[in-house]
């Protein structure tokens, strides 16, 4: 009795050293062989199906996939023997089907050799069966539109003269979540042959079924065609609002301050008299740190030729401050001053439906506030799309659960108020997750 443990013993050791030497695919493919013998024999624990999940026109009539088709498994073979791969024997695996549109597949990424077939649990298909992935994930669904083979993520389906396979493609789409309903597994769910045997089926008269594929096909033809249209109107939108905006800045899409007042007969400031004057408010009211620096001038080789009577300024001569936010971690559940992030910064307004709060013993700073007029822009992302995406504040952001507040990856810039050449023009202050916040004349200039 001593001897024969020994001898199992010894046998196992001695298939864990051979299996230890195997390549990583090859062990894969034992152990998906193993989960396949594993599910044959597994208790089942999937829910249960009616016999009529729902009413049908009288002169049809429910079944059972196992009643209508012969269920076939797939296999894969040994990976370690590369002459089972390379052939003419088309194999489709679930990943060939991932993002496959096609209702129709001829092969996949590998083909194996008729060794391959022979030597593996993969069986070859005809063409018109249908290809139902079994697990990971469930419900791709293809038809053969020649004799294939499949790993072992497939139950394939050989219909009866009394089903078209288009009808049955068609209709798996729909029954994917009764394939789910039916799979067991722990690491991921899985269908069996006998459950997939399982899946009920509406079955209409042959001439019907080909009304209904020619119908669905000729809506789902109309769909297509409204989801083209609308991505060229989409298209078209973005280049007629790059194209409004482009005028806007070129000062072609209204008439400028210029043809104005020399349609009327009067004097107007002019950009550069206005900048001047900024600078020269800026420089006798300057209390930020240190000494004042006059700004840099903007470089403007290569830059457009401007409207009569524009100027071209840096942000550095138009801003009279600059900050960074706070670094407190944000949560929902705080209820602290709110921090705006990202997600907030739509285009051109906020959304304050997705709000995140400081921790309430969070203090506001005086000057963190965001107010009317503020200009927010994402300055940093990992998504190069979101840099430079702006967002006007229409109110004051002044929301609580307290106050509102930002954090440190913002940055808020701001004009002085006496600056600003028209009445009732207010200073602009800004705070925003990931964004710089810019102030700037509300009258365009």
């Amino acid at each position: 009795m001593s001897s024969k443990f020994e001898r199992i013993l010894e046998s196992k050791r001695a298939y864990r050293k051979d299996l230890a030497r195997k390549p990583v695919a090859e062990k894969l493919r034992i152990v998906e062989e193993l989960a396949e013998r594993s599910l044959a024999t597994r208790k089942d624990t999937s829910s249960s199906l009616p016999d009529q999940p729902w009413p049908i026109p009288d002169h049809w009539r429910w079944a059972r996939m196992g009643d209508v088709a012969t269920i076939v498994g797939g296999g894969t073979p040994r990976t370690d023997r590369s002459e089972y791969f390379g052939g003419d024997v088309p194999w489709i695996t679930p990943a060939d089907l991932s993002g496959y549109k096609e209702k129709t597949i001829a092969r996949g990424a590998r083909n194996i050799t008729q060794a391959g077939l022979e030597n593996s649990g993969a069986k070859l298909l005809p063409a018109n069966a249908v290809l139902f992935s079994s697990r990971a994930p469930i419900g791709y669904v293809a038809i053969a539109s020649n004799p294939v083979a499949t790993n072992q993520g497939f139950k394939s389906f050989i219909l009866r003269d009394e089903l078209l396979p288009d009808f049955v493609y068609y209709y798996l789409q729909r029954a994917k979540d009764f394939a789910v309903a039916l799979a067991s597994g722990t690491t991921f769910l899985e269908i069996s042959g006998k459950n997939a045997a399982r899946l009920p089926i509406p079955i209409p008269p042959l001439d019907e079924q080909r009304q209904i594929v020619a119908e669905i096909e000729k809506q789902f033809s109309r769909l297509d065609e409204a989801v083209a249209n609308l991505k060229r109107i989409k298209a078209n939108l973005k280049r007629y609002k790059a194209a409004v905006l482009k005028a806007a800045v070129e000062g072609k899409l209204v008439e400028t301050e210029a043809e104005l007042a020399r349609r009327e007969g009067r004097n107007y400031e002019t950009g550069e008299q206005l900048l001047k004057r900024i600078l020269e408010t800026r420089r006798a009211q300057w209390k930020g740190k240190g000494k004042y620096k006059e700004p840099a001038p903007p470089d403007t080789t290569d830059l457009p030729e401007l409207p009569e009577g524009w100027a071209w300024a840096s942000l550095d001569a138009l801003a009279w401050d600059s900050a960074y936010g706070t670094s407190e971690k944000c949560a929902y559940e705080n209820i602290g001053p709110a921090v705006l992030r990202i997600p907030n910064i739509q285009v051109g307004s906020l959304d304050l439906s997705d709000l995140k709060f400081a921790p309430d013993s969070y203090e506001l700073p005086a000057h963190a506030a965001i107010a009317t007029g503020d200009m927010l822009i994402i300055r940093t992302n990992g998504s190069k799309s979101l840099i430079g995406k702006t967002a006007l504040p229409v109110t004051s952001c002044l929301y609580s659960k307290r106050e509102s507040s930002f954090p440190e990856w913002e940055r808020r810039i701001a004009i002085p108020p006496k600056v600003w050449p028209k009445p009732n023009s207010n200073p602009v202050r800004a705070v925003a997750c990931c964004a710089i916040c810019l102030a700037f004349d509300p009258y365009g200039r």
